[in-house]
């Protein structure tokens, strides 16, 4: 039978009845297991690690396709607008094969390629939001949200002798609840600590995928940043 207890506890009991929960693998010894569960029966997404030219674009291409946000809800109590769109961070370099592989395959989507929040001087950050919340895809790079890391925390508060004029500018991508949030090639945040790991841990999302065709390339420390990503 299925043991209620999460993945690698058990349980026993001291000389006067009292029920311990034990993990070697936490080191961890508690009578309350309230803050522990396991962070598999949460996840929605994971690592799509197959070898390079098996299909893995395709693949997430189908997945857009076919697994689709059933009810769109307009916003949340925190304000965040709960949109359908997939949201596909890449390295520059296979950005246009992204934008050919989804024109091949599903010419039905519409796709939209975001260049950063300073590119859109002429428009305030909720045309930024309606823009991106109409897509089905919208593509980026790593160089972009790296950036967008000045726009992706509360700014600071300081003691200032006069009250700041305007508002600090939000990125869209932390506005939005998105649907799926893909990274591809995927170790390019295997660290978990560049501005680009950052702000993707930081964008809203109901699903998160890692596609990688290179997970490991020195040991195990390499998954960190994909799992601190998909929040596991």
């Amino acid at each position: 039978p299925k043991s209620d207890l999460p993945v690698s506890f058990n349980s026993t009991r001291d000389a006067d009845g009292q029920v311990y929960y034990f993990s070697h693998l936490f080191m961890v010894l508690t009578t309350d297991l309230s803050e522990w569960r396991d962070a598999a029966d949460n996840l929605k997404g994971g690592i799509l690690a197959e070898e390079m030219g098996l299909g893995k674009t395709v693949e997430v291409i189908a997945l857009i396709s076919l697994n689709k946000r059933e009810e769109h809800v307009e916003a949340d109590p925190g304000g965040l607008k709960h949109i359908g769109a997939t949201l596909i961070i890449t390295p520059p370099a296979i950005l246009e094969q992204w934008k050919q592989e989804l024109k091949d395959h599903a010419p039905t989507l519409r796709v939209h390629h975001y260049t950063g929040i300073k590119h859109w001087r002429e428009a305030t950050d909720d045309m930024m939001v309606k823009e991106l919340a109409k897509s089905d895809v919208v593509l980026t790079t790593y160089n972009v949200i790296a950036k967008e890391i000045y726009y992706a925390n509360e700014a600071p508060q300081r003691a200032l002798r006069h009250e700041k004029r305007f508002e600090q500018r939000r990125t869209p991508l932390i506005r939005l609840s998105w649907w799926r949030v893909c990274l591809d090639e995927a170790q390019m945040i295997e660290s978990g600590v560049s501005n680009a790991a950052k702000v993707a841990r930081l964008i809203p999302r109901e699903n998160a995928w890692v596609v990688t065709g290179t997970p490991l390339r020195r040991d195990i420390d390499d998954l960190f940043g994909l799992l601190i990503f998909l929040h596991y």
